[in-house]
């Protein structure tokens, strides 16, 4: 398993430990879009690996990227989806649990969107960055 791997199974893991009351559905998936009888649904959309631009020439270091797509159906609007980003940051923060040794996550932007043609769909992009550990020529 990469290091990208290792993380994304460990991020997969904190969003679906207990209690799973805060979503109905936790997968890894890319741009599958929930069927209309889902409730609050969380996807795991996989993004950027790459080798720290900053780092030393022995590639010990590399940059990751990920996107939680929420997906919850109201007719209160975004601030539906509030409870659910609240969850996400709080099951996402380094001080809730270890993450794997020089494994560091840091959120980044947060980027609502209702679609007007389905009133009540809501889907809210988070996006996160992190860096772990590598040898050279691994990942």
């Amino acid at each position: 398993m990469t290091g990208y791997e290792t993380v994304l199974a460990s991020i997969l893991g904190r969003l679906t430990a207990a209690p799973k009351t805060w979503a109905d559905d936790i997968r890894r998936a890319h741009l599958t879009a929930p069927p209309k009888s889902a409730g609050r649904v969380v996807h795991l959309i996989d993004g950027e690996d790459a080798p720290d631009k900053g780092a030393r020439r022995d590639c010990t270091q590399r940059d990751g990227a990920f996107s939680l797509a929420l997906f919850v159906r109201s007719d209160l609007g975004v601030s539906a989806a509030d409870p659910m980003k609240i969850e996400v940051m709080r099951r996402l923060a380094p001080d809730s649990a270890p993450y794997p040794d020089g494994v560091a996550v840091k959120p980044g932007r947060v980027v609502p969107s209702a679609n007007l043609a389905d009133n009540d769909a809501i889907r809210i992009d988070m996006d996160f960055t992190f860096c772990y550990p590598a040898t050279d020529w691994t990942l």
